[in-house]
């Protein structure tokens, strides 16, 4: 949950070494963030967006 504290956010590869598990797994919390444009996100990396910066505290609660 800290890497969302970065603006690069984090890629997959280590988001999967980090918590054991992959992206994939994650993928409807994923879309959820994505639709209230709080996160930006590919297969490849997720991220922060502008508003999820200034929203950070609810885009990490959304994770917990």
């Amino acid at each position: 949950m800290n890497a969302l504290r970065l603006n690069d956010g984090v890629n997959a590869r280590l988001f999967r070494e980090r918590t054991g598990i992959p992206l994939s797994e994650i993928h409807q919390l994923v879309l959820a963030t994505r639709r209230e444009g709080l996160l930006d996100a590919s297969d490849e990396s997720i991220r922060p967006s502008e508003m999820g910066r200034r929203y950070l505290n609810r885009l990490i609660g959304m994770f917990l």
